[in-house]
């Protein structure tokens, strides 16, 4: 089983994030999901919330974000309407 996902977040705007990552969580309509390697395919819209990136290694990264939607398949690709990374 993979340990890694490609994650790819994009805006209208430019392309926020791409490569790969241990996981990823964000609010979809139904609230917070989370998503690993291997999840099985889903496209649902996601509400205004908060994205967490686990990158190979421990790294985390978080994002507010605007809505839109993810699909899921061998990658995943998160459409969003507006992405700000969180500084910590």
């Amino acid at each position: 089983m993979a340990t890694t996902m490609k994650l790819k977040v994009v805006t209208p705007g430019e392309s926020v994030y791409e490569g790969m990552v241990e996981g990823l969580s964000l609010k979809t309509v139904d609230g917070y999901e989370g998503f690993l390697p291997g999840h099985s395919r889903l496209v649902t819209l996601l509400d205004k919330g908060v994205l967490s990136i686990k990158e190979p290694g421990g790294n985390k990264k978080e994002a507010e974000i605007e809505g839109g939607f993810i699909d899921v398949k061998d990658e995943v690709l998160v459409f969003t309407d507006q992405a700000q990374w969180i500084e910590k």
